[in-house]
């Protein structure tokens, strides 16, 4: 045994509860079989008592239906006295007639009931046979009245007899009965004591230490990592177990909370980076998506001067002072909805000048969300995709369409065009690149899908195709201005 032949705590916890379990099972037994002697012994009182009574009433109702039927001799009143006759026997039969447990005074009443009622049964038998007229007729019927009064006679002292004895039996076991309290109050009372005592042994030094660790779990709760380690004599057993873990703890907390605090500055070290990284990621795909564009619209102006001459070289020369004025001197990320429209209008403004009448163009976008904040430079590169790689080798040409709308707190913006679209299986390699955010992808659905994925935690792209119709591109994320509108659907409806 550990601790030098001591118990330890879990030894005395389990020999304290196997004596209040053996203390508890020995209460309830005894209960059990004071109850159940008090039950029987009441029972058998009641069923002599009753057993009785029952006798008593049963032959007095059958000497009724006797008399009836001597009056009548009715089929009903012969039903009658047949049934009173066996309902008597049935309770002759329930009375007990065991020496040993009735006594001799009883046995003897019992005996002569038997007997006599044996003998009155068979007179009753010999007078219903005889007819009224007989001779000896009357006689009979007074030898069966004087049988039935004898047998009334010893039904009332049997009846007395079972009052007495039950009676005494009652008080012999009622003084019984009143000793259970005290000897119930008596066993409960030393089962109290011993646990008291028992508890005492085993608890008195352990809620000492609980104290210990409470007072210096406040302290650590405090951030006092400075206070003493508790410390229990004993090592080897549960209490010096949980001694020494709470004790590790405290050291182990201790250098967690250290490298905690040292793991927080360097995540806001980590995000400040970050959000200095996204301001610079954002002049980057700025800085390449100038060029770009600019390159494309100086081309197509320097060939529409030089098919034309002048006439139209003027106004396409300010529509691009426009788009080069707002791409080069816009340093806000966020702009209105209503100046992103306007950059769009005067790019397509200079491609419908290049190719007149086979491109349409439309806007349906609710004045509500006109001032609604949407990063800068986000539909120019879907409109400029709609024309390059829609509708620019399609010999007739076609139309797009630009819409803006609401579904619950998110903006949707769509660009959509009546163009060839694109093989089913290009249309997956897309989607895989979007969900890739971007990666992938040519300059302009790339960098709007890498913004909007980047800038907003639940912004998407999506992109749709009928091929042979057209292609869809949508733009999804959570407004800043909380103007809501709706409409009936997108333009682009059926090709």
């Amino acid at each position: 045994m550990a601790g030098g032949g001591r118990m330890t705590l879990r030894q005395k916890m389990g020999l304290l509860i196997a004596v209040i379990v053996a203390l508890m099972l020995l209460s309830g037994a005894i209960t059990i079989a004071v109850v159940s002697y008090s039950i029987d012994g009441m029972q058998k009182i009641f069923d002599d008592n009753h057993g009785s009574y029952n006798l008593q009433t049963a032959f007095d109702k059958e000497t009724v239906a006797f008399a009836n039927l001597i009056r009548d001799g009715g089929a009903d009143s012969k039903s009658a006295f047949s049934k009173a006759r066996a309902n008597t026997a049935i309770c002759l039969g329930a009375i007990s007639a065991d020496y040993d447990d009735i006594g001799e005074k009883r046995y003897e009443i019992t005996w002569t009931i038997h007997n006599s009622y044996a003998q009155y049964h068979k007179q009753c038998e010999k007078l219903l046979a005889m007819s009224p007229d007989d001779m000896t007729y009357i006689r009979e019927l007074y030898v069966t009245y004087s049988m039935q009064d004898y047998i009334k006679s010893y039904c009332g002292r049997l009846t007395e007899t079972v009052l007495t004895q039950t009676n005494s039996d009652y008080l012999t076991k009622s003084d019984s009965l009143k000793k259970i309290p005290y000897i119930i109050t008596g066993i409960s009372l030393l089962a109290m004591l011993m646990l008291v005592v028992m508890l005492r042994s085993a608890m008195g030094k352990f809620t000492a230490i609980l104290g210990k660790l409470a007072d210096a779990s406040q302290q650590i709760e405090q951030n006092n990592f400075a206070v003493e380690d508790v410390y229990w004599a004993r090592q080897e057993d549960e209490i010096g177990q949980l001694v020494r873990a709470f004790n590790q703890m405290k050291h182990s907390t201790r250098e967690y909370v250290h490298a905690t605090q040292e793991l927080h500055e360097q995540t806001v070290q980590r995000v400040e980076l970050e959000k200095r990284f996204a301001v610079t990621q954002l002049q980057l795909i700025k800085s390449q998506l100038n060029p770009h564009f600019l390159f494309n619209t100086l081309n197509m102006i320097a060939r529409m001067a030089q098919i034309e001459g002048a006439p139209v070289s003027e106004q396409m020369t300010v529509a691009m002072s426009n788009l080069l004025r707002y791409n080069l001197r816009t340093t806000e990320p966020i702009v209105p909805l209503e100046q992103e429209l306007k950059v769009v209008e005067d790019y397509m403004y200079i491609q419908k000048m290049r190719f007149g009448s086979r491109i349409q163009y439309s806007v349906l976008c609710p004045d509500a969300l006109l001032q609604t904040d949407v990063p800068v430079f986000l539909l120019q590169p879907l409109v400029e995709n709609a024309v390059m790689h829609g509708l620019s080798n399609v010999e007739n040409g076609g139309a797009i369409y630009v819409r803006a709308r609401m579904r619950g707190d998110n903006l949707i913006l769509s660009v959509a065009d009546t163009g060839a679209g694109m093989t089913h299986e290009r249309l997956t390699q897309v989607r895989a690149a979007m969900a890739k955010g971007g990666e992938g992808l040519g300059l302009g659905l790339g960098n709007v899908c890498r913004r909007i994925t980047g800038f907003y935690p639940n912004g998407r792209v999506r992109i749709s195709i009928k091929q042979g119709c057209g292609t869809v591109v949508y733009v999804e994320f959570a407004m800043r201005n909380k103007s809501k509108e709706n409409d009936n659907g997108l333009p682009y409806a059926d090709c």
